[in-house]
């Protein structure tokens, strides 16, 4: 069925929403309809409108349908009771949910319904507290404006590795993407005690965990300044008051953040990745005299930090420096407080780069490698600690996200701000901040410059195009890049490796998923992965050289990196 087949077939059949998709021009139906909307391990994510491949009422109660039915026949990974729901502040996130939870009730499922918005790491948290079989989440986390999506969990608090994704992928294709409506309507479900809400006494208990987690670690945090934002996002919700909780008495929000907002008004993109979205927390931090600023995403499970230099200005710093500085400085504060178990163990996604491991190593604990994506994060985690195989202390990976303790499967920026600020209290109180600390990393380990580059590719067959260039790489192993020889590339989806001196293939460690790495003379690195989310080529660049020539390394990486996808 072509694109414009399936469009003629919306507007006869999709009833309300028909009507937007009149106005829809020849490209947009081209993106809109190109097949079926894909659930992957992060779930679902697109923009938001008329369309098969886009986010709204229909994709989205294909979804819950499918999953309806994945649950029985994947004990192994729904071994509980019931489904928890949850939701974010983006446009029609309350719809969608609702929608998940009337499909859910209609199937049979008892539903634990968030009356509010809430954090991602909660959800995740909430899973496991209550026993539930599976959890929904209905959040685009970072992306803009524009997106929304629903991330699936299982009974471990974790969001769905491959195998129990792809059940739930072959049940959407086996459905009518037109089926009517749940005839329990939500309010006839909640009203009949089919749907329960979650309210403060879950708060409660999330929160209580948080605090107990950073208690090794706590610091003096009265009369330290903190500015925080939440970007319009979930984190207003709980981030001030844990950290209040935890002893933080001159917490300044910036108020033009904290009232949820779908559309993001006060900021281009809802991301604390770009240094740009801190403008007002900046202005905010001047004028009460804070040194701090701590901001998280739209769904709380990432976050990223900036501090105050010697000269006045704010510094933004790669979270591959900021999770590796806490990391060590946990570590320490764990094993002074006599709460480092045996065999303590770092673990941290492929492109998270060395620093954290050579601290690791250091101290003592063995550092794991997964594939991108706390879903592998937190599958390793439970897999080697019931083989007895060691603890997870720590995971975290550079895209601004880390988890501490064991009371959630996700990147928890609600956690990673108790701690991050308790660091930087602590560090202030010696008259440090937290770029010494980096530097202080820097040289016990050495130093080495990393940058990532997303290249979107627009317009129809974006998607098919990065698979193009994937496969052209797999099929001829470039045997230079960037002007350095290629002395191994290792593909993560056949899990094999290799290398210009190699006389034959051999196995690799990690196997299944969409990646290519490149080790290069020079001490440099690329690794390639096409995003699981987004029309986006993800490139990882690493350099081993002096901190003076790393932004000549690094464009010469990215360069030949962007080459890779010219335009259309």
């Amino acid at each position: 069925m072509t694109p414009n087949d399936r469009y003629r077939l919306w507007r006869e059949r999709a009833g309300a929403e028909s009507g937007p998709a009149a106005a829809m021009t020849e490209e947009e139906i081209a993106a809109a309809f190109d097949g079926l909307i894909s659930f992957g391990t992060a779930g679902l994510r697109a923009v938001m409108g008329p369309g098969s491949a886009r986010m709204n009422v229909h994709t989205v109660l294909l979804t819950a349908r499918a999953l309806a039915k994945a649950i029985p026949e994947r004990p192994e990974t729904f071994s509980g009771t019931g489904v928890c729901i949850c939701y974010d502040s983006r446009r029609n996130s309350r719809l969608f949910a609702e929608t998940c939870a009337a499909a859910m009730a209609e199937a049979g499922f008892p539903v634990l319904f968030f009356e509010d918005l809430r954090p991602t790491p909660e959800i995740s948290f909430a899973v496991r507290f209550y026993g539930c079989a599976a959890g929904i989440n209905i959040t685009a986390s970072h992306n803009p404006r524009e997106y929304n999506g629903l991330k699936v969990y299982g009974s471990d608090g974790g969001q769905l590795v491959p195998a129990p994704a792809a059940a739930v992928a072959a049940h959407m294709d086996e459905e009518d993407l037109f089926l009517p409506p749940p005839a329990l309507t939500f309010r006839q479900a909640l009203e009949e005690g089919r749907i329960r809400l979650l309210g403060k006494e879950t708060d409660e208990a999330f929160l209580s965990r948080v605090l107990e987690t950073a208690e090794p670690c706590r610091a003096d945090l009265s009369g330290f300044r903190i500015v925080y934002t939440p970007f319009h996002g979930t984190g207003a919700k709980v981030i001030p008051e844990a950290l209040r909780r935890m002893g933080a008495d001159r917490v300044f929000c910036v108020e033009e953040q904290m009232t949820p907002d779908g559309d993001f008004p006060t900021v281009d993109f809802p991301n604390p990745e770009y240094r740009e979205s801190f403008r007002l927390a900046e202005e905010l931090a001047d004028r009460v005299g804070a040194d701090w600023i701590i901001g998280s995403d739209p769904d709380a499970d990432r976050v990223a930090v900036e501090y105050r230099t010697g000269e006045g200005t704010f510094e933004h710093p790669s979270f591959q420096a900021v999770g590796s500085v806490l990391f060590e400085w946990y570590a320490r504060r764990l094993k002074l407080a006599g709460c480092l178990p045996d065999r303590p163990v770092l673990m941290k996604s492929i492109v998270t780069g060395r620093l954290a491991g050579e601290a690791a190593r250091a101290m003592g604990f063995s550092c794991r490698e997964t594939f991108t994506g706390f879903k592998y994060i937190t599958a390793e985690k439970d897999r080697l600690e019931k083989a007895g195989e060691g603890r997870v202390i720590f995971s975290f990976e550079e895209s601004y996200g880390c988890m501490a303790g064991d009371y959630c499967r996700d990147k928890d920026a609600v956690g990673a701000s108790v701690l991050l600020c308790c660091m930087a209290a602590e560090l202030a109180e010696r008259g440090r901040t937290l770029g010494d600390a980096i530097r202080d990393l820097y040289g016990k380990y050495g130093y080495c410059a990393e940058k990532t580059v997303s290249i979107t590719c627009a317009g129809p067959g974006a998607a098919r195009r990065i698979a193009r260039v994937m496969q052209d790489l797999r099929t001829e192993p470039p045997a230079e890049a960037a002007g350095r020889r290629v002395l191994q590339w290792e593909d993560m989806l056949t899990g094999t490796a290799g290398g210009p001196e190699a006389d034959r293939e051999t196995p690799s460690g990690l196997k299944g998923e969409d990646v290519l790495r490149y080790r290069l003379e020079d001490g440099c690195g690329i690794l390639l992965r096409p995003s699981g989310t987004e029309p986006k080529l993800r490139i990882y660049l690493s350099a081993l050289c002096p901190q003076e020539e790393s932004g000549r390394v690094l464009a010469e990486l990215e360069q030949w990196g962007r080459a890779l996808i010219p335009d259309p």
